[in-house]
């Protein structure tokens, strides 16, 4: 079973994504990737916000689910504590090792429901949380999706 944490960072009214271009294939998902052996989620999603981002995030709240028949994703609302977006691990972007382009981006929330995204369960979610609650979101504010 694969197990991965993402992060949701909203920023001047906009969110965090990454935006990759691979097998003649263009899409956007949350930074995150898969919780090494030992780390918790909330360990996972900062150093991989740290590595494909160049910056250091705070997990809030664990806000969203998504589990499949081998993968379960957890997404945290984050806030952004310092550093400058796209300055990760140059490991990170390099397109022979990723096998395809990789570039961090700023989005205005109101393109979110336009763009191809992975996951676009969380992104209906999302933006109806929003709307009903704004960028901070709720405490209440936990959906399970199943795949």
């Amino acid at each position: 079973m694969r197990i991965s944490s993402r992060a949701i960072i909203f920023k001047d009214n906009k969110v965090v994504l990454i935006y990759r271009k691979r097998d003649y294939q263009e899409y956007f998902v949350f930074p995150g990737g898969k919780v090494e052996d030992g780390e918790t989620n909330e360990e996972c999603v900062i150093r991989e916000c740290k590595e494909e981002l160049g910056i250091d995030i705070k997990p809030i709240k664990y806000i969203y689910e998504v589990k499949g028949p081998d993968f379960i994703q957890h997404f945290f609302l984050c806030e952004w504590i310092s550093g400058v977006l796209g300055t990760g691990d140059k490991e990170e972007y390099d397109v022979n090792r990723q096998g395809g382009v990789q570039i961090p981006m700023l989005i205005d929330i109101e393109s979110l429901k336009k763009l191809n995204i992975v996951s676009p369960e969380i992104i209906a979610e999302l933006c109806i949380d929003i709307n009903k609650f704004g960028l901070n979101l709720d405490d209440n504010v936990k959906t399970i999706i199943e795949k």
